[in-house]
């Protein structure tokens, strides 16, 4: 993610430490689900919509 911000790819005003929680969380979560029997199908999905919102969220404009 720093490496992001420094390079253009984010926003300078990411807030890594608040997306990077987010994330590891996220995969935590799905991890467990995905060892009690999620499809993997669903998991895929669920990181679509994830990133779908994050992309949102750094361009709220549609930009």
């Amino acid at each position: 993610m720093e490496r992001g911000v420094d390079v253009g790819e984010l926003d300078g005003d990411t807030d890594v430490d608040g997306v990077t929680t987010m994330i590891h969380s996220f995969l935590i979560g799905v991890s467990t689900q995905l060892r009690d029997g999620l499809a993997t199908a669903t998991a895929h999905t669920a990181v679509d919509v994830l990133l779908l919102n994050r992309r949102r969220a750094a361009h709220p404009g549609g930009g």
